[in-house]
């Protein structure tokens, strides 16, 4: 789905994301069961972390609409900023209806409709649609994603399944990079034919596919335009005759586009000119109406149209437990190699990947540093300041790790009493941290080993680390010193974050005419991410979105309404009557090395201030 760059502009609020408010009431003959088929397999090798199947086979098979729950998607609405049409030049006002998005006999439902037809106007409200994403509430960083979908039929649809990267809309398209899984695109081609696309921001010199709009790219305009590739599947009949499994297998290396299990797209990732597709996303699904790639609906334009979903599901690869940096037996977390500080006017460092100096933990080599106090060139060799050794990654993720673990032996260093190490991410953002604030396990011989978590660098990126630093000796005085230290056995691990989930209210009770409340949310765990919080009387309840932190705080404001009201709860508004009691809960699930998971949760309790 290609996206046009005006579409930066458009800000949601962290509370509205959370809002899936249907608010009319649809009516029809509803469409025929959907019936799952031998398609309908679990992928092996992977495991599956998200599955969405709108009631799946146990769903009643009636003619009635049910609302899409708002735990998994948010509905996008509108044209755009001052209607411009930034979806493309699209026709359809976008709504968060269910005359337009429904759960009818075990599917998702996504239809575009003109409640005025024949007269079907370009964005004057009388064509409707879709769009839903998972934004805030599903991101994922490589895997497989799969949706069974059963197309529109008339050619001035354009239905969509695709992702966008996280942190879209604050960086602009197309530097956040766009997956297009399914894309049908009547005005370029037919209606029995299918496209997989990539948007990206590369350089302005390169081939790209018709089609692609080469528009600057917003980091770097001047040297990046958009780029793109796509790959098309032709079937013998229109897709819209039936369902069809539209698939993206995606790691650090390629995306794969795959329909009904037969790969028609193959394209290796360039991590220096691609690193969008190094980046978490999110997925959408739409229907559009005429636009850059459908065709302009007409007088003969069969109303409405409709694209049904039968389910999405993402799956994650099989974690190790462990990523090894060195070790004897080799490494399985590539870096580049380890620069010495006075590559960056620091002081004189020297590294030895294989010296038998030391004992080692395993097998016979260790890494040796030797730490000199001066900076070679400098008058006398005066101290530079800083000093140590930098692992170079270029971009290492490490998001699915918990803890960095290494081991040192200090034996040949008089006179040591601390180091920092740092984490550096590729936006230069970087966070340092003392030895001294943990205490070492001790291992055999001189050996120690310390066992930090990525919380700790709270603030940085840890899924695109730029460098790993073991820095700036110190005695009990703190100065720089010289001498030798010895390290082995770095590891990245995975370990269950710690239960430490609360929930309150900014008052234990709220006077009758309050008309704002303040919610508070503390969990580490889910540090850098939007959490969700249900407040709750006894008849109405909403879900209110709270922006976590780094060190996993946040809060959110959300209003009071008096309880005899005519205006019912809104999660859209964030607005609830003020009763007593009134309820918070929240929780969230960890999942651990092994795959096992982990409930964390808690829950607050307000009134009506009795006096």
């Amino acid at each position: 789905m290609h996206f046009n760059r005006l579409a930066q502009r458009l800000r949601i609020p962290a509370i509205a994301l959370f809002s899936i408010i249907l608010a009319s009431c649809g009516s029809g003959d509803g469409q025929d069961s959907v019936e799952a088929g031998a398609d309908d397999t679990l992928v092996t090798g992977f495991r599956l972390i998200f599955e969405d199947d709108f009631g799946g086979p146990a769903a009643p098979r009636t003619a009635g609409r049910a609302p899409l729950s708002i735990g998994n998607w948010t509905a996008v609405t509108g044209y755009g900023p001052d209607n411009d049409g930034w979806f493309n030049d699209e026709w359809q006002l976008y709504q968060n209806s269910i005359d337009n998005l429904y759960i009818e006999n075990g599917a998702l439902v996504i239809e575009a409709r003109c409640d005025t037809a024949p007269v079907c106007n370009k964005r004057d409200g009388s064509i409707t649609s879709a769009r839903i994403m998972t934004k805030d509430k599903l991101e994922i960083k490589y895997g497989v994603i799969q949706a069974r979908i059963k197309v529109p039929e008339d050619p001035s649809m354009w239905p969509a399944f695709w992702t966008l990267g996280k942190e879209w809309p604050d960086t602009d398209w197309p530097d956040v990079g766009e997956i297009d899984i399914m894309e049908i695109l009547p005005k370029n081609s037919d209606l029995q034919t299918v496209h997989f696309t990539t948007h990206w921001a590369g350089p302005n010199d390169a081939p790209t596919s018709a089609g692609c709009s080469g528009e600057p790219g917003f980091a770097d305009p001047v040297n990046e335009i958009e780029n793109c590739f796509s790959e098309t599947k032709e079937f013998d009949e229109p897709l819209s005759n039936d369902f069809h499994v539209f698939e993206v297998i995606w790691n650090e290396r390629s995306i794969v586009g795959k329909v009904d299990g037969i790969t028609y797209f193959q394209q290796a990732i360039d991590p220096d000119t691609m690193e969008e597709f190094q980046s978490k996303m999110f997925l959408l699904l739409n229907v559009a109406v005429g636009g850059s790639n459908g065709e302009e609906p007409s007088a003969s334009t069969v109303w409405p149209q409709k694209m049904l979903i039968d389910w999405v599901r993402v799956y994650e690869a099989e974690l190790p437990a462990a990523a090894t940096l060195i070790a004897e037996t080799g490494r399985n977390l590539d870096y580049n190699r380890i620069i010495q500080s006075q590559e960056f006017q620091g002081n004189e460092v020297t590294a030895d990947l294989n010296s038998t100096a030391a004992p080692a933990l395993e097998g016979s080599q260790v890494l040796q540093v030797d730490y000199t106090n001066s900076k070679t060139g400098n008058p006398g060799g005066a101290n530079a300041g800083f000093g140590g050794i930098f692992f170079d990654f270029n971009s290492a993720d490490a998001s699915n790790f918990t803890n960095l673990v290494f081991s040192i032996d200090t034996s040949a260093f008089p006179g040591y009493d601390d180091m920092t190490i740092e984490v550096k991410d590729t936006s230069e953002a970087a966070i340092q941290v003392s030895l001294s604030n943990y205490v070492p396990t001790p291992a055999s011989g001189n050996w120690v080993t310390y066992s930090i978590p990525f919380s700790a660098f709270a603030g940085v990126d840890i899924s695109r680390i730029l460098f790993l630093g073991f820095l700036n000796p110190v005695n009990t005085a703190d100065e720089l010193i010289s001498g030798t230290l010895y390290i082995d056995n770095i590891v990245l691990v995975n370990e269950f974050c710690p239960a430490n989930a609360s929930v309150e209210f900014d008052a234990i009770n709220y006077k009758p005419d309050a008309s704002v409340a303040q919610i508070s949310v503390s969990d580490s765990c889910a540090a850098n991410s939007v959490v969700a919080v249900k407040v709750e009387t006894g008849t109405e309840e909403i879900v209110v979105g709270v922006d976590l932190d780094a060190a996993g705080q946040g809060q959110s404001i959300f209003s009071f309404v008096s309880p005899v009201s005519i205006c019912p709860a809104s999660d859209e508004d964030s607005t609830i009557a003020l009763t007593d009691p009134l309820m918070a809960s929240y929780s969230n699930t960890y999942r651990g090395p092994d795959g096992t998971e982990r409930v964390d949760s808690d829950f607050a309790t307000a009134g009506i201030d009795p006096n």
